[in-house]
């Protein structure tokens, strides 16, 4: 997994690139977790993940539970057709959201 980030305001954008699977999970899990103490509300876009496994969703999930516990807010937004496609099969469709708002 690769990952650009932006910031506007107080809010960070970090735009997902590649796969996100089990191959490389322990060091996109590092990644994603060490963003989350960087910024109060974060943005994911994962319009640009070409493919994605169970563990990756895990690993969404994951960083969902996480934000939470640490009051702070996380958003999955843009999903790929691979993304929606895992999310449907594990009825986990609500954790993204079309677009950004």
């Amino acid at each position: 997994m690769k990952m650009s980030l932006t910031q506007h305001g107080e809010i960070m954008h970090a735009h997902l690139r590649e796969n996100l699977d089990i191959q490389d999970i322990q060091d996109s899990k590092d990644s994603l977790l060490d963003l989350l103490k960087t910024s109060e509300q974060i943005v994911f876009d994962l319009s640009a993940i070409e493919e994605i496994d169970t563990a990756g969703i895990q690993l969404l999930v994951l960083i969902k539970r996480e934000s939470g516990k640490q009051g702070k807010s996380c958003t999955f937004v843009n999903p790929s057709d691979s993304v929606k496609e895992a999310l449907d099969l594990l009825f986990l469709s609500e954790l993204c959201s079309e677009s950004s708002r």
